[in-house]
């Protein structure tokens, strides 16, 4: 990605530059067998890493100290031109081919972008850049924002050790323990939170700092005028880019990464930057014009191909050909070219020539972040139709689309994603990391009622809390993010492994359960996500034996069937057919695993628990995503609160044959 210009540039660097770029481009392109091309950004860590400290030690022994405002200018001069343009660009693009709603997000992540925080923003979100289909056309700037925060911390350290004579010696040291504890963090954060794992930056740091350690060992042998003539360095090309061949087309979504596995394609990084023999074959293959030519527009090429395949496929609506991808593909390597002359030579070339002229370059960042703003704002999200109110005997009646987005849509499309129980605000719903379960007691009573499952449950706690009031009971909630309730020993996307925190956390939850001995548990499941996991007579026995463990506590069980699972939240389509609520909607039977939810009555049937299907309460043959005036779905998969609790009727006359009528509030 970001190049830094240097004495006799190393033409075999510029070469595995090439090398890199080409295994992103053709795993976001989905080519056959470079399942792990996006290893390529930890190659240009590496690279990044080494060029970057060496230049801030040869500038330490040319003018006697790191000039660091020097240093951070020429690195706005470099990279900054570019990236605006790009950022420019897309917006412009996205304005007119993105749904409406997607103007949200475009705006965050497109001032995430140019302030250098779009890895932030990512895993702040719970981003999975490895399994994410819809994707943000900026997501390709987490990278660049890893590095520019590691361009400033790091050349901070390196100017405070070089400026103390006692310390001098020690940079190498530094340098190295600074590695280990990234690398220990990225280790440790990769068993807590997948996104952060992979976008924070300091977990990904030492990748960097081993092509740091790379440049001051280098550095020192220079100095003392000592080349390095081990064995090792006659083959290291070959092993070197042999790792990274391996990477490319070993690797894929399934592996666990970052993680230890990241040494591989940082190894062989390493043994590439380090200077070799100049008879090495690879090397020479690195150094010919046609890869020095790819690898002097890398950084170009990684910034303009990601919003041309997000782009083109949201302007035609679905996912590219190959022909598309190919065309997509072309149309950035002709950005590509005509950005690298234009903002890395010339006007890069123009903001170096002055002190000034950055300054300049930073305002001009600052004025197109202002302008994201208004670019992307977002125009009138309904109709003026306004749609009967979800009454509790309309939503006995049967669900009921509007024909039109209502204009007392509840929630708005907006504001869609924030409509959640409140358990996620208290602090009630596991995360990941836990192993052990918070019952949260709502309520007071002789009675008490569980809800026990994985997210999918707890879009329930709202109306249950309620059902649970009027029923003068107690309702206690233990829910943990895709993490199912049935006995069933499942894989985390997000984690990038198997979920050992799930199996500790339900066996602790059984075990609350059982000594707790409530009156009902209500049993709830995402369970369309979990196909990987197992088939649907593997979910069934493994439904099965949770309620064998139930039965333990004496609890009558209730099993909540799962709601529909869409490729991507109908909001999204909604915002771009205001007057057609119809266009967004879809046949039934292609939102849910029919099979799954045949095997979970089955189980109901053969156990004698209570089943309850909720389907046919927001679906008739197609599944619409309003209802009333009321808005569905959060995300593709989740309801609103506002339609759970608008639910609650449905709700408490299922749940009548177990609790019994609903009795008035009240003393």
């Amino acid at each position: 990605m970001s190049q830094s210009p240097e004495p006799a540039r190393r033409r075999d660097v510029q070469g595995l530059r090439a090398v890199a770029v080409l295994g992103v481009l053709a795993f976001h392109a989905g080519v056959p067998g470079v399942t792990g091309g996006f290893v390529g950004v930890d190659v240009f860590f590496v690279i990044s890493g080494f060029l970057i400290t060496g230049n801030l030690l040869r500038d330490r022994a040319t003018h006697g100290r790191v000039r660091l405002g020097h240093f951070f200018r020429n690195r706005v001069a470099r990279l900054a031109p570019a990236a605006t343009a790009t950022v420019a660009a897309t917006v412009l693009v996205a304005f007119l081919v993105a749904p409406p709603l997607d103007r949200i997000g475009i705006r965050v992540q497109a001032i995430a972008a140019l302030v250098g925080a779009e890895n932030l923003q990512l895993a702040r979100t719970g981003t999975d850049y490895l399994a994410d289909h819809v994707a943000g056309p900026f997501q390709q700037f987490w990278s660049l924002g890893v590095e520019e925060q590691f361009y400033l911390g790091w050349a901070l350290v390196v100017a405070g050790i070089l400026a103390v004579p006692a310390l001098r010696r020690r940079l190498l040291v530094v340098t190295a323990a600074l590695c280990t504890v990234s690398f220990v963090a990225m280790v440790a954060q990769t068993s807590a939170s997948g996104p952060w794992a992979f976008f924070g930056p300091h977990s990904r740091a030492w990748e960097l700092g081993v092509g740091a350690v790379a440049a001051v060992v280098l550095a020192r042998a220079r100095r003392r005028a000592a080349v390095p003539a081990h064995v090792l360095w006659r083959w290291s090309g070959l092993l070197g880019i042999g790792l990274v061949a391996v990477s490319f087309v070993v690797f894929d979504g399934s592996t666990p990464f970052p993680g230890p596995l990241t040494l591989v394609p940082v190894v062989g990084a390493l043994l590439l930057v380090v200077p070799g023999p100049a008879d090495d074959p690879v090397r020479q293959l690195l150094s010919t014009r046609p890869m020095r030519w790819i690898g002097d527009r890398s950084y170009s090429l990684y910034l303009w191909h990601w919003p041309a395949l997000v782009l083109a496929a949201t302007a035609v609506g679905r996912p590219l050909t190959p022909l598309e991808t190919a065309a997509a593909l072309a149309a950035a390597v002709v950005l590509a070219w005509a950005g690298h002359a234009v903002f890395e030579v010339r006007v890069s070339a123009w903001a170096r020539r002055t002190r000034t002229r950055p300054v300049v370059l930073v305002a001009v960042v600052a004025a197109v972040a202002v302008a994201v703003v208004p670019a992307t704002a977002l125009p009138v999200l309904h109709t003026t139709t306004v749609a009967p109110t979800a009454s509790a005997a309309r939503v006995l009646g049967g669900p009921w689309a509007p024909p039109a987005v209502p204009r007392n849509l509840t929630p708005s499309l907006a504001s869609a994603t924030d409509d959640v129980p409140r358990l996620y605000a208290s602090g009630c719903h596991a995360d990941f990391d836990a192993v052990t379960t918070r019952a949260c007691r709502t309520g007071a009573g002789a009675r008490t009622m569980v809800l026990f499952g994985d997210s999918h449950a707890a879009q329930w706690a709202s109306p249950l809390t309620t059902v649970a009031d009027r029923q003068h009971a107690a309702l206690v909630t233990m829910t943990k993010s895709s993490c199912p309730s049935v006995d069933l020993t499942v894989s985390s996307v997000e984690l990038g492994r198997t979920y050992r925190e799930c199996d500790l956390w339900r066996r602790d939850a059984l075990r609350r359960i059982t000594a707790m001995r409530p009156d009902v548990v209500v049993l709830a499941n995402a369970a369309n996500s979990y196909a990987a996991d197992t088939d649907a007579a593997g979910w069934g026995h493994a439904l099965e034996h949770t309620i064998h463990d139930l039965r333990a506590s004496g609890a009558a069980v209730v099993l909540v069937g799962d709601t529909p699972f869409w490729d991507e939240t109908p909001d999204r389509c909604l915002s771009a057919a205001l007057h057609d609520v119809g266009r967004c909607a879809a046949p039934r039977d292609t939102l849910v695993d029919t099979a799954r939810t045949t095997a979970q009555a089955e189980v109901a049937a053969r156990t004698g628990v209570t089943w309850i299907d909720p389907l046919p309460w927001i679906c008739r043959d197609v599944c619409a995503p309003v209802l009333w005036n009321v808005l569905i779905y959060r995300d593709a998969n989740h309801l609103t609160d506002t339609m759970a609790r608008a639910l609650e009727p449905r709700l408490a006359d299922a749940l009548a044959p177990v609790l019994g009528p609903a009795r008035p509030a009240g003393p």
